[in-house]
């Protein structure tokens, strides 16, 4: 929130705190590698590449205040996905992938709850 000035309808002026990736099933490996690189140049704290299709989610966590020496986890199925640039919200594994997804309600309360 503190950031919301620094963001315009055409560019971002600091990087921001946290990026979310939905990999797609026609995302090459080179692109994927690409878009990490970018944001790691820019200094984004907190990456997550989310893949479905693997059911796989990979978190990238910049160490310190600068630089893009990131530590790199990779969850296990049913542990929760923690946004620690956003307070430590927790996503749980089964809303990313379990199918149907969970009731919006239910879920926006849930997240309500743990703040």
């Amino acid at each position: 929130k503190e950031n919301e000035g620094f963001l315009t309808s055409k560019a971002t002026r600091i990087a921001p705190d946290l990026c979310m990736e939905l990999v797609s099933p026609n995302d090459r490996r080179a692109d994927i590698t690409a878009t990490e690189a970018n944001y790691r140049s820019l200094g984004v704290r907190e990456i997550v590449y989310i893949d479905q299709q693997r059911f796989k989610v990979r978190v990238l966590r910049r160490r310190g205040d600068t630089g893009d020496d990131y530590d790199e986890e990779t969850l296990d199925a049913g542990k929760p996905l923690v946004l620690q640039t956003m307070n430590a919200v927790k996503l749980e594994w089964d809303w990313i992938f379990t199918e149907p997804r969970p009731d919006e309600i239910d879920t926006v309360l849930s997240l309500l709850a743990s703040v």
